[in-house]
């Protein structure tokens, strides 16, 4: 009988602790992936309120993230940084990345947070080595947003 009770208790343990590590990294706003998972020098970002952080669904990898970042002043370090270490932005328009976010199905992005492509934006892409992820960062300079949307695999 104790043999069979220390059996049950350690497959409670077994599962909680499954669930600790697949769900664990779920708790992670825009700001920290983007430290953690690509990198990127968040400490320049100033001044900003995140006003959308959506996660999509998997059943495994990871997940595919839509965030809207909204500034109250132009991030110039923030975007330049980008320069720096990567390929920087580009101000000519994107269908790939519009089509991408537009006609992502596995997440609901509320219409209030659905890029307006008619207005002016720059917008970068890093790709992970090795990986089938995509980091899509996109500026919106009339209204001061950021737009991050990671592909997912």
């Amino acid at each position: 009988m104790k043999l069979r009770c220390k059996k049950i208790v350690a497959l409670i343990i077994l599962q909680l602790v499954c669930i600790f590590v697949f769900a664990g990294c779920e708790d992670e706003n825009v700001i920290e992936r983007l430290k953690n998972r690509y990198g990127i020098d968040t400490q320049l970002l100033t001044n900003y309120e995140i006003i959308c952080d959506i996660s999509g669904d998997t059943f495994t990898g990871y997940a595919p993230h839509y965030a809207v970042i909204q500034l109250k002043i132009e991030p110039k370090e923030f975007l330049q940084s980008y320069s720096d270490n990567k390929a920087g932005f580009s101000n000519s328009k994107n269908s790939e990345i519009e089509n991408q976010i537009d006609g992502h199905t596995c997440m609901e992005i509320p219409i209030e947070y659905c890029p307006d492509w008619n207005d002016n934006y720059i917008w970068n892409s890093i790709s992970e080595l090795g990986s089938l992820d995509n980091l899509y960062t996109i500026y919106f300079p009339n209204d001061y947003k950021l737009v991050f949307f990671e592909t997912g695999h």
